[in-house]
């Protein structure tokens, strides 16, 4: 037999209801030089037979029967056997149109890609809807491309079946699907496609129906092993990884479709499923705080999701989402739909009354329904932190004015190429809030220890016109008389490749422990967690704090040559004091008080890491100085007034 221009591979299982239109569409192609592989996948309904039926008929359709393997195992095992040019792929409850691969071929050949392209119908009982897999406005007319030139092409469906493939590229890279028996094997195969691919070719032409509503198709299946979702797209993630395609824009690309897709999933699961699916996709997320992904991509209600399934457990998430359900379900009162009754649940109890009886009763139900009003709003007020208002009075007159230092002191930093990020309860502000923490009152941000050292050196230069510093382990930044200041702390580097684990952290942060548990007694802030200036301690305990960080870790090479080590009076204020260099930098802009500054490069995992669920509100709200001297009818009130005005 010749060597024909396409073999189209057919797994076939369980589909007799379709199988012969699906069949029918492929005989009667106008390309005419093809083989048809029909992988019998030990179908247990008369498929085998209708199988027989048509290779009786037709001298190039081929049958193997094998006992059943999985979806990645018929198809392998139709591409092994297949002697095509290229390889199609037609699911058998699908059909095609009947030049389709003529117009692939043709253009496959005509553009030498390894991989051709079109685009489909969703197949409904109720009507077909075309989707277009790369817009026309995302691609010019017989344009080809790869993933790194379009990586867009990450966020479209995974579907093996409305491409065309080149069977030497197949071969030469040893693509085939997983034949783990799991759902999804097609996540893993695209991927392997996506990176590997050096041409696309793309006809922007629906030529694929695929039976979107049939009970075979993946997205109609609820049970247990819609999970294998997010196992396969975690694996996709490594193999793009293993083929180093996974740069910047693929790995946005990768997350938003990621995200978007589990979160269909997750409502299409059935309820008895969720919670479990919730969890393992829970904790699928978090690589994106590995990622650095950045969320350029992202539209607002998608960032929303991945937030909050970072944030929150499953029950909280649970209750958020189903709180008026749930409230009703607890007391509610309602008219039935002729308007004769009142309809009120209590405890999950439903009871009928007569409209005239339950007037007398309403009163009281009246109130009840506000409470419970209220609480729906409670619930609703909580689900977000920055719907907390801002600050107001004497407070918000600080942050406004500590703001406008920030904005001198940054124009002085950019002048002089000095390198700042927005730190502590100031980023927290800047990512939860979008500005200040309504009860924050100053301004911290960090610098490289070696930035912040040219900084003492020149700081005289910027303090004039009524701007001073002080200088302690921090440099702070203040204005004439008036409350207000930016923080500046210096974030000091070791010189090794690894961050340290097990005991040498241990002995580390233990040593750490018990220099403080000697510490002297200095009356400070927040229950003396934090100093209230390193000038005031003694200095035999400064020396120690220099032997344990700079004799022990440094000269030893115990932190990383890129790895930054917090240093300074607030060292012992947080869990954690090492972060990754690749944490910090490179620095990237951030919105505060609608102004843009720099950030950490990994905003969200540098918080996660200091405060764990940093969207959690805290129990107790501290008091500022601005709250306990009223600033109205004092000197700094004028002080004040000036910094803002200037």
């Amino acid at each position: 037999m010749s060597k024909p221009a396409v073999s189209v591979v057919v797994p076939v299982y369980n589909v007799e209801k379709y199988l012969r239109e699906c069949l029918d569409s492929i005989v009667n192609q106008t390309l005419k030089d093809i083989e048809i592989i029909l992988v019998d996948d030990g179908s247990p309904d008369n498929c085998p037979q209708i199988c027989d039926e048509y290779a009786a008929k037709d001298a190039r359709i081929k049958v193997i029967h094998k006992p059943n393997g999985g979806y990645g195992s018929a198809v392998n095992r139709g591409i092994e056997e297949a002697i095509g040019e290229y390889i199609g792929i037609v699911e058998s409850d699908d059909w095609i149109e009947p030049d389709m691969y003529e117009k692939l071929y043709n253009n496959a050949k005509e553009s030498n890609s390894d991989v051709c392209i079109c685009d489909f119908y969703h197949a409904r009982n109720s009507g077909n809807t075309i989707h277009e897999y790369i817009t026309k406005k995302n691609i010019g007319l017989n344009e080809c491309f790869n993933l790194l030139s379009k990586p867009e092409i990450m966020y479209q469906p995974a579907y093996p079946w409305n491409k065309l493939y080149k069977k030497e590229f197949l071969d030469t890279n040893q693509i085939k699907m997983f034949e783990d028996k799991r759902m999804y094997q097609d996540i893993t195969w695209n991927s392997e496609i996506l990176s590997k691919c050096k041409l696309f070719s793309y006809i922007n032409e629906p030529l694929y129906y695929y039976r979107y509503d049939s009970v075979n198709s993946s997205t109609n299946i609820g049970n247990l092993s819609t999970i294998n979702y997010l196992y396969k797209r975690k694996e996709a993630r490594e193999i793009l990884i293993k083929n180093n395609v996974f740069d910047t824009n693929v790995k946005e690309w990768y997350w938003i479709s990621c995200i978007r897709g589990a979160k269909g999933y997750y409502n299409r699961i059935k309820d008895k499923y969720k919670h479990k699916f919730y969890n393992k996709m829970r904790k699928m997320f978090r690589l994106a705080l590995k990622d650095n992904c950045n969320f350029i991509y992202f539209k607002d209600e998608d960032k929303k999701y991945f937030e909050r399934v970072i944030k929150w457990g499953y029950w909280h998430y649970f209750l958020i989402q189903n709180k008026k359900t749930i409230l009703e379900t607890i007391f509610s009162v309602k008219n039935d739909s002729r308007q004769l009754h009142k309809i009120i649940t209590l405890l999950g109890i439903k009871m009928k009354f007569k409209k005239k009886t339950s007037q007398k009763i309403d009163v009281e139900f009246t109130k009840l329904n506000n409470k419970i009003d209220r609480l729906t709003n409670l619930m609703n007020y909580t689900i977000s932190s920055t719907t907390i208002p801002q600050a107001t009075g004497d407070l918000r007159l600080q942050q406004l004015a500590s703001l406008g230092i920030l904005k001198k002191l940054v124009e002085f930093l950019n002048e002089h190429k000095l390198s700042y990020w927005l730190e502590f309860g100031t980023l927290l502000g800047a990512v939860r809030h979008k500005g200040f923490i309504p009860w924050d009152d100053d301004i911290d941000i960090a610098m490289p220890y070696e930035d912040y050292k040219k900084l003492k050196e020149i700081i005289h230069l910027f303090c004039k016109n009524g701007y001073y510093y002080s200088d302690g382990e921090i440099l702070r930044i203040s204005y004439k008389s008036t409350l207000a200041q930016v923080d500046i702390f210096p974030f000091y580097s070791g010189n090794s490749t690894e961050l340290p684990t097990g005991e040498e952290y241990k002995n580390f942060t233990n040593k750490l422990q018990a220099l403080y548990n000697q510490r002297p007694v200095v009356k400070g802030i927040w229950n003396n967690l934090r100093f209230k200036h390193e000038s005031s301690l003694p200095d035999w305990y400064k020396k120690k704090i220099y032997d344990i960080y700079s004799k022990e870790l440094l000269e030893n090479k115990s932190i990383p040559e890129k790895a930054y080590l917090f240093l300074g009076y607030e060292c012992f204020a947080y869990k954690r004091v090492l972060c990754k260099y690749d944490e910090i930098f490179p620095l990237k802009p951030i919105i505060f008080e609608n102004l843009i500054f720099n950030s950490p490069n990994n905003t969200y995992m540098h918080l996660h890491n200091y405060w764990g669920d940093f969207y959690k509100l805290p129990n107790k709200i501290a008091s500022h100085d601005c709250l306990k001297n009223p600033l109205n009818n004092d000197e700094n009130y004028h002080d004040l007034m000036e910094l803002l005005q200037g």
